[in-house]
């Protein structure tokens, strides 16, 4: 695929909502590539990251490839070529990414990726369920989740 034009599938919805789920099974299309470290890279770069800095997330090591090279290019360009870059990796024709909270950037991903067939998923799940969610994951459960509060707001 090259930097311009071709296809881009961009997973977005609130955290907890089954986009790791969703990004497992179209990941495992023969045809699309999707890496399962999170890129976060538009709620980095419209916070006023630096390329240096996006690129520096720990999580993209999971990636196995070397963006250094990309911090010349602009920030549209750097996003379209890593994801290039990783779908090449897997020999895959169809790169894509999942972040939660993609959606709210829906504005910048139509400026910057016009000349690509993009398809947004967005992922949808009971607010209740999200939260409820929470309550089983350590992090939280240390913080609210035994609190008579968190669970009077998440009984029913």
């Amino acid at each position: 695929m090259s930097a311009a034009g071709g296809k881009l599938v961009i997973i977005g919805g609130m955290p907890r909502s089954g986009t790791n789920l969703v990004r497992r099974i179209i990941g495992s299309h023969s045809q699309i590539a999707i890496p399962h470290a999170e890129f976060v890279f538009f709620r980095k770069h419209c916070e006023g990251r630096s390329l240096a800095e996006i690129f520096a997330n720990p999580r993209l090591k999971f990636w196995k490839l070397d963006f250094s090279d990309l911090l010349a290019l602009s920030p549209r360009d750097a996003y379209v070529t890593a994801l290039t870059r990783y779908a090449d990796s897997v020999s895959k024709p169809i790169c894509g990414e999942k972040t939660p909270l993609n959606e709210f950037y829906l504005d910048l991903i139509d400026a910057w990726l016009t000349d690509f067939d993009v398809r947004f998923v967005h992922m949808i799940r009971d607010p209740l369920e999200v939260v409820s969610s929470y309550k089983r994951l350590p992090f939280y459960v240390d913080r609210i989740g035994d609190s008579p509060e968190f669970a009077a707001s998440v009984a029913r």
